[in-house]
């Protein structure tokens, strides 16, 4: 409703998409909740008489998905911004 605000909007999503929310940035913070977050995982689902690695391939593909949604998702904001 207000143009003024949405061109700025669309300006700074522009240079967030381009300098912060990128794989460069988040994979390798991607990488290490994979890593701290794994031993966790597999704790949990011996304390609950579980394959702890039927549940640590779970976590891994759930992190995989979460690392490729912030690749579409950018993508989709930076064609949205004509990019």
């Amino acid at each position: 409703a207000n143009p003024q605000f949405y061109e700025r909007f669309c300006a700074r999503l522009k240079i967030l998409a381009e300098t912060t929310f990128n794989e460069d940035v988040f994979s390798p913070k991607i990488e290490a909740v994979r890593t701290s977050i794994e031993p966790e995982v597999r704790l949990r689902a011996e304390t609950f008489n579980q394959d702890s690695d039927t549940a640590a391939r779970g976590f891994q593909d759930t992190m995989d998905v979460f690392g490729e949604h912030l690749k579409l998702r950018r993508a989709f904001i930076l064609k949205e911004l004509g990019q």
